[in-house]
């Protein structure tokens, strides 16, 4: 029984917290990947879930609060870019983004993996370090509406006409 669980524990240590960590430095991201839960004040839920193929999945309420996501897209060249760049212009890397504290019912959960590691941060209140992110994520998962936004009528290209005086007025 010793011998079984000596090797369990090794092949756990060997493969199983090797094979998660593993992301392709190819990919269209760079191997980066990012998870931000966004809960606000009034209740409201944001989940948005970045994947190293480029892909943003997004899921919003409940759905966000379990961690589901119920929409998935591709993100274009420049969303990844500026995801990328933003995450470095606002230390991510390295320190993480500053709480505020205000207002306190508002916090992220933030979980970023890249080829050389991984950080897990905690942000409570409104931060000038997540801001630009979350816009640059609400922006990209926004799209999930355009399919519904194209079946609505597009309006005229034609000027409106004024409208004809009433005759009875005469």
């Amino acid at each position: 029984m010793r011998t079984v669980c000596v090797m369990l524990v090794a092949t756990l240590a060997a493969f199983g917290c090797a094979g998660g960590s593993r992301v392709d430095p190819q990919s269209p991201t760079g191997g980066l990947s990012l998870k931000m839960l966004v809960l606000t004040q009034d209740n409201a839920a944001a989940m948005y879930r970045v994947e190293p193929d480029g892909t943003i999945h997004f899921g919003g309420g409940l759905d966000a609060r379990q961690e589901k996501t119920t929409w998935s897209g591709p993100m274009t060249a420049q969303e990844i870019r500026q995801l990328r760049d933003l995450i470095a212009q606002h230390g991510w890397y390295d320190a993480g983004p500053a709480s505020t504290g205000r207002p306190s019912g508002r916090s992220y959960r933030i979980q970023l993996r890249w080829p050389q590691g991984r950080r897990t941060f905690r942000v409570i209140g409104r931060s000038l370090d997540v801001t630009p992110i979350e816009r640059l994520l609400a922006q990209a998962a926004g799209r999930r509406h355009d399919a519904f936004l194209d079946t609505l009528p597009k309006p005229s290209s034609e000027p409106a006409r004024p409208e004809s005086p009433d005759q009875s007025d005469r």
